[in-house]
């Protein structure tokens, strides 16, 4: 498969021509240009080099990642960010980066697969980032004990949520932010929503969830965002016929 093709396929699936760039700066899309012939596929969460071993590791010669090397600033090719670029050419491997328009895509996005994964139904965008929708508003078939979607979480995130349980115990409306959503607290109370899951928070924010009486699940940056980023692997690999490996490389955070 050749790379400008499927460069090709993901601008029109992600519709980048409609994507508001200022809403971004990640420089989403081709970050280095390796390979041209492509006939495995690595993704990731992060650019970094250990994920670049394990992607080289893998004979892939494309490297899908979420948060990319770089956002929207120049940076010198010296020191560790030099031998990042240097090593990607050295072993033929190309890196795409995908951001915010992998976070709100309908079909694979983080939010909308976090959802899917706890069995909610997406009504409707949610929150805003730089003029883009960051997350999506869901909601259970029938009303959740807050206890029971920590439960839901841990089993299948495999990870040890944090909760700040200070909403109704009665869980109807659930906001998604996947990543670093905790920006979202005073949105979740202005539409009245009953819980926000998200990636994780800074100190500031438990008071303001207490302050405004509302439930908070931080599931992990890394872990909500592994979604995405695989699906977009699977869907390439039934797209073209490529194969396809997840590099997972937790963060504990």
């Amino acid at each position: 498969m050749k790379l400008h093709a499927i460069l090709e396929y993901l601008y029109g699936y992600f519709d980048l021509q409609n994507f508001q760039s200022s809403a971004d700066n990640s420089q989403n899309g081709l970050q280095v240009e390796a390979s041209e012939e492509i006939t495995t596929i690595a993704t990731a969460v992060d650019a970094c080099l250990e994920t670049f071993k394990a992607a080289a590791e893998a004979n892939a010669q494309l490297l899908l990642v979420h948060h990319g090397l770089f956002w929207g600033k120049s940076i010198l090719l010296t020191g560790v960010h030099g031998e990042r670029v240097r090593y990607l050419i050295q072993k033929n491997l190309s890196l795409y980066a995908m951001h915010i328009p992998l976070d709100n895509h309908l079909e694979i996005g983080n939010n909308v697969q976090l959802a899917q994964l706890l069995e909610l139904e997406v009504i409707r965008w949610f929150g805003n980032y730089n003029g883009a929708p960051i997350g999506v508003e869901t909601k259970p078939s029938q009303p959740l004990e807050l206890y029971k979607i920590v439960q839901e979480i841990k089993k299948k995130l495999n990870v040890t949520p944090k909760v700040l349980d200070f909403g109704p115990k009665k869980i109807e409306t659930i906001a998604i932010v996947t990543g670093s959503g905790a920006s979202e607290i005073t949105t979740l109370a202005n539409k009245k929503l009953d819980l926000l899951i998200t990636g994780e928070g800074g100190h500031s924010s438990f008071h303001q969830a207490l302050d405004f009486h509302v439930n908070v699940i931080y599931a992990g940056h890394y872990a909500t965002e592994t979604l995405g980023i695989r699906a977009l692997g699977n869907h390439l690999q039934q797209e073209f016929g490529l194969q396809h490996v997840f590099i997972d490389k937790p963060t504990g955070f």
